[in-house]
């Protein structure tokens, strides 16, 4: 076990917190990473969701740090019930929610909280970070889901973006005063659950601008049994799109414009970017699952299927250069490329 006797000299007090439910074995491994952060935080809050395994043992064996907490329910509840009454005993100037199989490496919580000290107007700072498999083993690296010209997102251009983009915020630190004004993860309406941090990080935008570190400072795992697996599906680096997710991000950033209409700028812009976010996502579908063939009888019926859901997907570049792939066939489509690399090649400097 690590552990460490620094105590935090800052004004400003953070909090980890740790949903988990039947994770024991990953479970040390996220508990050693937040205490062990050069900003140590004040206080590690493991909610457990009425787990059956040994995690009751495991957080045991962090007793003698003097900042572990630990929340057991007797039965397992909502997920996004059991964060959000984790989050809401939170006394905290920041938090963090951190999820059972995935850690945030050493330097996260200084990295972030002395951002979130020098920026009053900032209420979440989010950074890069790697994927990795059930084994701890890195599959992507430095993974950017947004890199602004800044460490300063002003609230109303980090909303226009998460219209177009399927994420735009990994791991955060944010303001607990921030989060608690819009719910935590409850900050929509319930058909939003499926998707509560997305809601959660614009119903916070609505009021309060983003900041960004540049530097990896975390770790995302995935494997079969997360949430996000069961709603989209598992490849081979990454989560996969699953058919209906469009249609569920569609509605969602639908109902957050409508829902907050009289406090954002070009609201109908807002979902005309929603609009091609869903068209993108929808050929994105159609790559993902017709490669590597993608062939003429597989593409085009999907593609057609999505034209009749927004007929705007006619002038989408991508779905034409998805369909000529199709009808050229795989082998001319490489021979294509080939001649392209090599007169890139042959061409004078």
């Amino acid at each position: 076990m690590t552990t460490t006797t620094e105590t935090s000299t800052h004004d400003s007090t953070i909090a980890v917190v740790i949903p988990t439910y039947n994770r024991a074995t990953w479970l040390g491994e996220v508990l050693e990473a937040a205490i062990a952060q050069t900003r140590r935080p004040d206080v590690v809050v493991v909610a457990d969701n009425g787990s059956t395994d040994e995690t009751a043992s495991v957080v045991a064996r962090y007793a003698d740090t003097g900042i572990v907490r630990y929340l057991r329910r007797s039965s397992n509840i909502d997920p996004i019930l059991n964060q959000n009454e984790a989050l809401a005993q939170v006394e905290t100037d920041y938090v963090i929610l951190v999820p059972d199989d995935d850690r945030i490496y050493p330097d996260f919580l200084r990295q972030t909280s002395a951002l979130l000290d020098a920026s009053p107007n900032v209420g979440v700072v989010h950074t890069r970070f790697d994927v990795i498999d059930q084994r701890g083993t890195i599959v992507l690296h430095d993974i950017a889901l947004v890199d602004p010209h800044s460490a300063h997102e002003r609230g109303a251009e980090f909303i226009r973006r998460h219209m177009i983009d399927r994420w735009r915020v990994g791991f955060a630190l944010a303001r607990t005063d921030a989060l608690r004004a819009v719910g935590f993860l409850a900050a929509g309406d319930r058909a939003d659950w499926l998707n509560a941090d997305m809601v959660m990080w614009m119903e916070t935008a609505v009021a309060w601008d983003f900041g960004y570190v540049p530097i990896t400072l975390a770790a995302f795992r995935i494997h079969e049994g997360t949430l996000t697996a069961t709603r989209l599906g598992l490849g081979s680096h990454g989560y996969a799109l699953a058919r209906g997710t469009p249609d569920q991000y569609l509605d969602v950033r639908t109902r957050f414009v409508e829902r907050r209409r009289s406090d954002l700028d070009n609201a109908d812009a807002l979902i005309e970017l929603a609009q091609r976010s869903w068209r993108l996502d929808r050929i994105d579908y159609v790559s993902q699952t017709t490669f590597p063939e993608r062939r003429r009888r597989t593409v085009v019926p999907e593609l057609w299927a999505a034209f009749r859901g927004d007929r705007r997907v006619a002038i989408e570049p991508s779905a034409w250069r998805l369909l000529g792939v199709s009808l050229l066939g795989p082998t001319i489509t490489r021979r294509l490329r080939g001649l392209k690399r090599s007169s890139k090649v042959a061409s004078p400097a």
